[in-house]
């Protein structure tokens, strides 16, 4: 009926670079009242780059 949690090394540093993402636009958002569309697209590719490094090189499944 529901489905089962499999909280994988890679689901969990997928999660902890997500919710660093957040906090750092939510940084920005505090600090300058406003998101600069510059600053959200190179947050996703860092998080993307960030993301694919870590499976790479930690040889995460």
């Amino acid at each position: 009926m529901f489905t089962p949690w499999k909280l994988t090394p890679a689901a969990l540093a997928s999660a902890l670079l997500a919710l660093g993402s957040a906090a750092v636009t939510y940084a920005c958002l505090a600090r300058k009242g406003y998101l600069n569309s510059l600053l959200l697209f190179f947050s996703g590719i860092c998080f993307y780059l960030t993301f694919c490094g870590a499976v790479i090189l930690l040889g995460l499944k």
